[in-house]
């Protein structure tokens, strides 16, 4: 395969990623989960600020978890 057409693959390929992202998100933030939060850190859509409520009734109950989640296409 010609190297530009593999170039050209990669960044459809990308693009089909992003819009993926951009969908969950859309989701997330018209119907958010219980106890959880999730948002892209800025304007980066592949680094994402998440945090989780510990649950009730456990040693974690009031404990609020942050995670950092980094998105990667490969």
């Amino acid at each position: 395969m010609p190297r530009d057409r593999r170039q050209v693959s990669w960044l459809v390929e990308r693009m089909d990623f992003t819009r993926r992202i951009q969908k969950e998100l859309a989701a997330i933030t018209l119907d958010p989960p219980l106890n959880c939060t999730a948002r892209p850190d800025g304007d980066n859509l592949y680094e994402w600020v998440c945090s989780i409520k510990g649950p009730l009734e456990s040693v974690y109950e009031g404990g609020v978890f942050l995670v950092d989640l980094s998105l990667s296409y490969s």
